[in-house]
């Protein structure tokens, strides 16, 4: 019996062009960046965006200082993210620390380490109803 050639690792099947966005039908809609409930959210709290101005108007330097010194913040990272049933519109802003961005980074690379000095947390963490987490 003739058996054709295994194809290598790696090697992938043959594209015979690019690939191409085809057109919208008319009539169609297309899909919301963010549901109806998270939209209103943004809304009635003033959005993301000011949030993240007044956190790092509040907050300039890094919080989390694991590569720098309390360089100047540019991100805020939620130590409960959404995915671990956080909100990103935190009104207490309690999980949440300025960073600057080589921190932010490591802090997102190494989820491990991250948690153990945390700045992130488990799903399961629960701050207490008075005081810092």
């Amino acid at each position: 019996m003739k058996r054709s050639p295994i194809n290598r690792v790696g090697k992938g099947m043959p594209r015979a062009g690019g690939l191409t966005r085809t057109p919208m039908a008319r009539g169609t809609k297309r899909i919301p960046q963010r549901s109806p409930k998270m939209a209103d959210a943004y809304a009635r709290q003033g959005g993301r965006r000011d949030l993240v101005v007044l956190l790092l108007t509040e907050r300039p330097r890094c919080e989390a200082r694991v590569l720098c010194r309390g360089a100047r913040a540019v991100d805020v990272h939620e130590r409960l993210s959404r995915a671990r049933g956080g909100q990103i519109l935190d009104p207490d802003q309690a999980h949440m620390l300025t960073a600057c961005r080589a921190c932010h980074d490591w802090i997102t690379r190494e989820p491990a380490k991250a948690e153990a000095l945390m700045l992130a947390l488990p799903s399961w963490h629960r701050c207490p109803p008075i005081g810092p987490c």
